[in-house]
């Protein structure tokens, strides 16, 4: 097991689709209308990524099939069929429209069909496979303790601020695992002081585009947002005392810290705090842990 594992647990296809994401048109191609029909309506808005995130999966499943139905489609749904047909717009014509559909529509169509295949993935996600404990969990207070394990830092920082100093910042780099470890030393003093208490310490990865082999509780840095909360639903199911939040903005703290963050959670059961920062490619960067809530902190 590596070294610093002990630290940490010491201390598109295009298609109409159903639910499943499968195509929900006929592949028999409808040989009757080869011209571009024109909609009466048409749906013009660009769905961004960060939009549709905001989304359940019954508003996503509308406005994806809403990009067909505005060509004529026939839905093999009932429920959709039953639902367009509301709409003075919607007239049931074609059997297949892909021909139809513009670059726009297209985009749209991603957009929408991968956000629900995430809240697919995140349902049917076995929390089975996350067997660990939270309440197992121990703050490694001891600089001490990394040193043993992972040797002299290989570079510290020395906080001057006057008016909200948060202590000695060591670093300790692992080029093979592309990861960083941080642990703030509970001293203010103008030295390095490596006999400290510690009261924070983060899991940061050095590759912003790959899963990697560093993980707590099954949470390993590099996995997607959607990926982490899908894990801490789990965690805090099997450990109840504990709870997680979204958050945006940066502590006081953090800025120290985190260069670029979309969001973050955290997770806590008012004893230690975990923090599991999402960077703007959609990814974990940080696992940050502390004895203290650091958003109060200053």
């Amino acid at each position: 097991m590596y070294k610093y594992c002990l630290i940490v647990f010491l201390a598109f296809a295009v298609s109409c689709s159903d639910s499943n994401g499968e195509s929900e048109q006929s592949q028999e191609k409808n040989q009757s209308s080869s011209s571009q029909p024109k909609p009466t309506f048409r749906v013009t808005h660009e769905y961004s990524t960060a939009e549709v995130e905001q989304l359940d999966s019954a508003t996503l499943r509308i406005y994806r099939n809403e990009i067909f139905a505005q060509y004529g489609y026939v839905f093999k749904s009932p429920e959709l069929t039953e639902f367009f047909l509301r709409k003075e717009w919607y007239k049931p014509e074609h059997k297949n429209v892909d021909t139809f559909l513009s670059e726009l529509d297209k985009q749209n169509i991603n957009v929408l069909l991968a956000q629900e295949r995430k809240l697919e993935k995140i349902r049917n996600f076995d929390c089975d496979k996350i067997p660990f404990q939270l309440s197992s969990y121990v703050f490694n207070s001891s600089i001490q303790l990394v040193i043993d394990s992972l040797g002299v830092p290989d570079r510290s920082f020395v906080d001057e601020d006057k008016f909200c100093a948060v202590g000695q910042l060591h670093y300790w780099k692992n080029d093979e695992d592309e990861f960083e470890l941080i642990v703030l030393g509970d001293s203010y003093s103008k030295e390095v002081d490596l006999k400290a208490s510690s009261r924070l310490y983060v899991l940061q990865t050095t590759n912003k585009f790959e899963i990697s082999k560093i993980e707590f509780a099954g949470i390993y840095l590099g996995d997607d947002s959607p990926d982490v909360e899908m894990k801490l639903r789990c965690l805090v199911k099997n450990d109840p005392q504990f709870s997680y939040t979204k958050a945006t903005g940066t502590s006081a703290v953090e800025r120290f810290l985190i260069i670029e963050q979309t969001h973050l959670y955290v997770l806590t059961n008012g004893k230690v705090w975990i923090h599991f920062s999402i960077n703007p490619f959609d990814r974990l960067d940080f696992i940050l842990f502390s004895d203290f809530n650091i958003r109060q902190a200053c």
